[in-house]
């Protein structure tokens, strides 16, 4: 399992919670194929970095990670994923879409 964060990756306030890495609604889009996911960690240094990876068994759409806090979880995460998600939609469900240059904006602040 990813080490817990103390601080939140985004706004730096503690604590932290374990929030999904797959919103619910996009579990219909995520097929489960496997019964074991895997992950790669890395440990960065000053002239190199190590990488592991891991396997591990469940589900990837139920992964949770302790990295960022409520209140960024459930505030601006949250208005970011509702605008991202009608354009998401479409893209999902293979609907020729023409993106302007907002629309990719939001999906590019969705993706990472």
């Amino acid at each position: 399992m990813a080490r817990a964060s103390k601080y939140c990756i985004f706004c730096g306030s503690q604590p932290t919670t374990r929030e999904h890495v797959w919103a619910d609604w996009l579990k219909r889009y995520i097929p489960k194929t496997s019964v074991n996911y895997s992950y790669l960690s890395a440990t960065v240094h000053k002239h190199h970095s190590e990488f592991t990876r891991k396997t591990v068994g469940g589900d990837l759409r139920s992964r949770r990670l302790q990295v960022v806090c409520r209140a960024c979880n459930n505030e601006w995460m949250s208005r970011l994923q509702e605008r991202a998600k009608p354009l998401l939609l479409r893209l999902l469900k293979g609907e020729i879409t023409v993106l302007d240059v907002n629309q990719q904006q939001i999906l590019a602040a969705w993706i990472p």
